[in-house]
């Protein structure tokens, strides 16, 4: 029983070392249907990052249109 606790307390320390990505850099679309929030994401991150590789540029660029031109 006690190697489980301390393995339980290890894991909550480390849990507050975890990275997300940064939510200015997507393009979500939020819905409230009732009582539950619709969230619906444009770009798989590695089309999306593929296409930012190839066109830097799009890195700073706030209009969804760029995106899909470029992508296409």
């Amino acid at each position: 029983m006690r190697p489980i606790y301390f393995f339980a307390v290890m894991m909550c320390i480390f849990m507050t070392n975890v990275f997300v990505h940064d939510a200015n850099t997507s393009f979500l679309k939020m819905q409230q249907k009732g009582g539950v929030v619709e969230v619906q994401a444009q770009f798989p991150w590695s089309i999306r990052n593929a296409v930012l590789e190839a066109f830097p540029e799009l890195k700073k660029s706030k209009n969804k249109n760029d995106f899909e031109a470029a992508f296409f």
